[in-house]
């Protein structure tokens, strides 16, 4: 028997069903709405096992559903009056369903008669332990059986304090207090819904292996955040890098899961203690962008050697820091002497490439793509130039720049031009004055006492 497409309203109950033989019921794809009874009441002979409620808007009715007989009735796929679901064993949103009634899904809004047939269906999570003062951290699951990614909101009961829901993804926070606490959560594609039941245990002591955390920033799904902001984690202990640790940590953008920015990571060591970890990327994240931190295992661990491990994301701001070039002077040079500066610039997106767009550099002096000038400069001078950076997004910056490159040392020793005395001369006056003159300037040198006037193979007089 089929109960469809109809209108019932105004009745005390809207569709009684008791005492039934031959199939199942239908009831399906009805507008069920003010009724004084039950939407539908199923009376104390009705067998639930033959009853299908589906497709229906069922709206402030004096019940919902009200199952007085056996067996559960098969009830999903339905709109309640309210987003939530029907109201059941004390928990109030929509019409009230009472009985044996299995109402999962439920359709977030008013159905228009479509014959859904995939149902929504996700298991829950198992959650870990919590510890007061530290971070917990839990991800819900995303992505269901049927439909579009999931969006998780508190059902019913409550979460720890100083834990919530955030982007409808993720339990996060730090507890205050511990206790176990039970609570319900619900599941929405934005088409159909479900609840499940959960516990979380909050400890006072730390009884992990590896190093908790304290707090992280950016924290996980946090929006807004600055193209230039540092990732930072503060532990509950002192951490180091493995051994192992290669140099880098992912900050990936996983929406195309293009690799953006490499980093060294550092342990930030202050004079208090040594708990956190600082990522600095080398470039400027771009705007607007979702990114994900990656820290695999063993690349950060405590001193007996147990490690962390763990992913998250954050999404930056619209605001772009503007391209500039920082360096405002470069250091001189010495003609035949190697030479070597780096040019640097901050703002603007992603990595940087530099050319020479004006003047010259010294010769023998070339710029890299990286910023990096070097070579021998082949001729002293005042070379005058203007550098250019240009980021990924196309931005571009200039700035006039200069390097002097002093004359190469003269190691030649000075040349005798003339002297008199001349060589070999006799009949020289007894107070004569000894002259040299050089092809260039000179200087009285360290060893001045070795300058000497004797006869040939004499006691020197002078």
């Amino acid at each position: 028997m089929y109960i469809e497409n109809n209108i019932i309203s105004g009745c005390i109950d809207g569709v009684y069903v008791d005492e039934h033989t031959g199939g199942t019921v239908y009831i399906q794809k009805n507008i069920i709405s003010g009724n004084t009874g039950a939407g539908i009441e199923l009376g104390p002979n009705a067998d639930g096992s033959r009853v299908e409620v589906k497709w229906n808007n069922i709206i402030d009715n004096g019940y919902g559903i009200d199952h007085e007989g056996s067996n559960e009735v098969e009830a999903s796929l339905n709109f309640w009056g309210n987003p939530h679901g029907p109201s059941h064993d004390g928990i109030n949103y929509g019409d009230t369903v009472d009985g044996s009634i299995d109402f999962q899904p439920w359709l977030v809004a008013e159905s228009a008669g479509e014959e859904i047939t995939r149902e929504l269906d996700i298991a829950a999570p198992m959650l870990g332990d919590g510890y007061v003062g530290l971070e917990y951290l839990a991800e819900l699951p995303m992505q269901p059986n049927v439909g579009s990614i999931l969006e998780w909101s508190l059902y019913s009961g409550s979460l720890p304090d100083g834990v919530e829901i955030l982007s409808g993804i993720t339990l996060y926070g730090t507890p205050t207090a511990a206790g176990s606490f039970s609570f319900a959560l619900e599941a929405s594609n934005g088409t159909q819904a479900v609840y499940r039941n959960f516990s979380l245990n909050v400890a006072t002591e730390y009884t992990g292996s590896g190093p908790a955390v304290v707090t992280r920033s950016p924290v996980p799904y946090e929006t807004g955040v600055a193209v230039d902001a540092p990732i930072v984690i503060v532990f509950k202990e002192p951490v180091q890098l493995s051994d192992n640790y290669q140099g880098y940590i992912n900050i990936t953008n996983p929406e195309d899961y293009y690799e953006i920015v490499y980093k060294v990571a550092r342990v930030q060591t202050t004079v208090i203690n040594n708990d956190t970890l600082v990522i600095d990327p080398t470039y400027n994240l771009r705007p607007a962008t979702t990114y994900e931190v990656a820290i695999s295992a063993g690349i950060v661990t405590d001193s007996e050697g147990n490690s962390f491990a763990g992913s998250w994301r954050f999404t930056t701001g619209d605001q772009v820091i503007p391209l500039a070039i920082t360096t405002a002077e470069l250091p001189p040079a010495a003609e035949g002497q190697a030479y070597s500066a780096q040019l640097a610039a901050a703002g603007g997106v992603g990595s940087y490439t530099w050319s020479l767009v004006d003047g010259s550099l010294p010769d023998g002096l070339s710029l890299s793509s990286s910023g990096q000038i070097s070579g021998t400069p082949l001729s002293a001078g005042n070379w005058g130039f203007t550098v250019q950076v240009a980021d990924q997004s196309g931005a571009t910056a200039t700035r006039q720049l200069s390097i002097i490159v002093s004359p190469a040392p003269d190691t030649t020793p000075p040349t005798v031009v003339e002297k008199a005395p001349g060589n070999g001369a006799t009949g020289v006056p007894v107070n004569v004055a000894i002259t040299v003159e050089f092809d260039e300037l000179v200087q009285a040198g360290e060893n001045l006492n070795g300058v000497t006037v004797a006869p040939p193979g004499g006691t020197p007089i002078a």
